[in-house]
């Protein structure tokens, strides 16, 4: 499994970059995907999963904001989320909502592309 976030680059040019680096004879045994355009972006997808890590419940209602219906578009959602939680960190955010992100309700286009992914792989 390959996982990078997408940062200021195109989506599709990220991924295929990544795909070539894999030899060839593992391709069909690898999974690359790409969290656009941060990791952020999967955990703005879930305002619940935030509200319950940060123990703040107000997060929650952001889920219904328009400006947070497609995570994905956002250029910076880690400046978003710091907007309410100004002490967040990359590393310590994904650690406290990692396993309490909802693939079924999340928001995040790349973040259910790869939860689906990650459902298919043969271990």
């Amino acid at each position: 499994m390959v996982l990078r976030d997408q940062d200021a680059a195109q989506c599709t040019a990220v991924k295929e970059r990544l795909t070539d680096l894999v030899p060839p004879d593992r391709r069909a045994a690898t999974l690359v995907r790409v969290a656009c355009r941060e990791l952020e972006s999967w955990i703005i997808g879930d305002w619940v999963a935030l509200a319950k890590a940060y123990d703040q419940q107000r997060l929650a209602a952001n889920s219904a904001r328009a400006s947070y219906r497609d995570p994905d578009l956002l250029s910076r959602p880690v400046e978003e989320i710091r907007k309410f939680i100004p002490e967040y960190q990359k590393r310590d955010g994904a650690r406290r909502t990692g396993a309490l992100l909802d693939p079924s309700t999340n928001r995040s286009k790349s973040f259910r592309a790869f939860c689906s992914g990650v459902g298919r792989l043969q271990w």
